[in-house]
C-alpha cells in the first residue's frame, strides 16, 4: 500500500455536533488509501497516538477497525482495493477538549492481504495542531 512521504498537518475546528460527548474541538481529515502493487483486501486498520513518548493504540470503539467498516467508510466494496485506485473517507475525524497550541502525533495503519494471504501494511503520520489556523 502507498506509504506517503512526509505527513499531514490538521488544524482545529469547533465540534458543533456532539461537544458534550467527544470534546469541544474537532480535527477533520479526508483520507485516501491506494494499493500500488497489487489488489488487496483490507482486514484491519486503526491508529496509534504518541503519548508521553509511547505509541498507544486508540479508536472510538477501543479496538481496531475491520474490513466491513473500511468498506463502508471508504466506499470500497468488500474492503477490496483494486491496484492503482484510491478509496477515500471524506469524514474522518478526532475530537477533544484541548486548545493549547501543542501538537498531537498520530500514526495511522492499514493491513491488507493479497489473494494468497500475504499481508501488507501501509502507514501515515498525522500531526494534529491544537489551535485554529
Amino acid at each position: 500500500m502507498k506509504n506517503p512521504r512526509g505527513f499531514a498537518q490538521v488544524y482545529t475546528e469547533l465540534n458543533e455536533k456532539d461537544p458534550e460527548k467527544r470534546g469541544k474541538y474537532k480535527w477533520h481529515y479526508e483520507t485516501t488509501v491506494k494499493s500500488t502493487n497489487e489488489d488487496l483486501t483490507i482486514i484491519e486498520f486503526g491508529a496509534y497516538l504518541l503519548m508521553n513518548g509511547n505509541w498507544e493504540k486508540t479508536s472510538i470503539y477501543d479496538r481496531p477497525f475491520n474490513s466491513e467498516e473500511f468498506a463502508k467508510w471508504y466506499s470500497c466494496p468488500n474492503g477490496e482495493l483494486e491496484k492503482g485506485v484510491g478509496y477515500s473517507d471524506f469524514n474522518n475525524w478526532s475530537k477533544g477538549d484541548k486548545l493549547d497550541s501543542k501538537t498531537q502525533e498520530t500514526l495511522w495503519y492499514y493491513i491488507g492481504v493479497n489473494n494468497v494471504g500475504k499481508k501488507f501494511k501501509g502507514t501515515a503520520k498525522i500531526i494534529s495542531i491544537h489551535k485554529f489556523q
